[in-house]
């Protein structure tokens, strides 16, 4: 292994052939504490020197040899672990770079979400111009319109609502990203929250002719970000819209399971397939872009209303039997027991407090 000739070691002393880290002489050697304690040891990753003075990495252990109770010598073991002693290096080399290219991607991550913040501000001011003048236009503070352009104008409106919810969009994901997402919990009455949703995106499901209802039980307030919550149910009942086909049906289910509020929105659409599941709640991830062309969409919607929800401290999670066979979106939110009393008595029992 050292590239020594038999007769070269032959009654050679060990220490001289070896020339070993441990190999001073002195009570510090593994052999020699071996032959003087009678008991076995163990070294791991020492070297050795060749004969042409090249490193050997090895590993050795020395074992005590008895005749009864007399230590008469010792067997050493030797491995080579040249090998393993490459491939840890080629690992460490490769955990080095693999933490180079992570430090470049949070770096990467960084900017884009800084771009998002900057570019969502600034966008911000020029749809509001265009949404303030089309709305005195169509309302006629200007003049008069006829039937046409009161039609372009409200085109105009709505293509501004649409590119304002993108942006408002883009807005919150840059905002978690950066660390900076607050929620500011009050007591709610939970049924309100449903309604609202429901009367914003009754007019998109009429359009596909889809039935739109909601079932709650028992009514419920709930201490959360009310708007928040808004804005992540808003998000997964418009998905099951977009993906249900014409004469289909979207339900939103409610109701408590032990200390939790269970939010459930099932449909008739196109379904998921189990492939697909991992990838649902991935930013700007869309299962199918043919499907996307013809429904629209950016894939933040789910990715935002997870990290709503999980803000809350709450789960969401999503199933389906399958392709063309309908999905249920279903989001959890812890219930404390102080939000069962009601908004108005939770404000006169603070104040009778505070005047106490």
């Amino acid at each position: 292994m050292l590239g020594f000739q038999v007769d070269e070691l032959i009654a050679r002393p060990i220490h001289a052939t070896l020339r070993h880290a441990h190999a001073s002489g002195t009570k510090d050697c593994p052999i020699l504490r071996t032959l003087r304690e009678g008991k076995p040891q163990r070294i791991t990753n020492t070297t050795f020197r060749r004969k042409d003075r090249s490193a050997c990495p090895v590993d050795f252990t020395c074992t005590p040899l008895q005749r009864g109770r007399q230590i008469i010598g010792a067997v050493v073991t030797f491995t080579d672990i040249t090998e393993r002693k490459r491939a840890e290096e080629a690992i460490l080399r490769h955990a080095a770079e693999l933490e180079r290219a992570n430090r470049q991607l949070r770096e990467n991550e960084r900017y884009k979400d800084e771009f998002l913040s900057v570019i969502s501000h600034e966008l911000r001011t020029p749809i509001n111009l265009i949404m303030g003048f089309s709305e005195m236009m169509d309302d006629e503070v200007i003049g008069p319109l006829n039937a046409q352009q009161h039609d372009y104008m409200r085109k105009i409106l709505d293509g501004s609502d649409s590119i304002l919810l993108l942006v408002n969009d883009l807005l919150d994901v840059a905002t978690m990203q950066a660390g900076k997402f607050e929620l500011h919990p009050v007591p709610v009455h939970y049924e309100e929250v449903v309604n609202k949703v429901l009367t914003a995106l009754k007019p998109l499901a009429s359009q596909k002719c889809l039935s739109l209802a909601a079932e709650m039980h028992p009514p419920i307030v709930i201490e959360i970000d009310g708007p928040r919550i808004v804005h992540a149910l808003n998000n997964i009942v418009s998905n099951a819209i977009k993906f249900t086909p014409e004469g289909g049906s979207v339900r939103v289910n409610v109701y408590r399971h032990d200390h939790e509020l269970v939010t459930e929105v099932s449909d008739s659409g196109i379904g998921i397939s189990e492939e697909d599941m991992s990838k649902l709640f991935t930013r700007f991830r869309q299962l199918d872009m043919s499907t996307t062309r013809t429904a629209g969409g950016t894939g933040l919607g789910l990715s935002i209303a997870k990290a709503l929800v999980e803000a809350h401290g709450g789960t969401i999670s999503a199933m389906s039997p399958g392709t063309g066979k309908g999905s249920v979106f279903s989001f959890t939110l812890p219930i404390e027991e102080r939000a069962s009393t009601s908004p108005e008595r939770q404000e006169d029992e603070s104040l009778m407090g505070a005047d106490g």
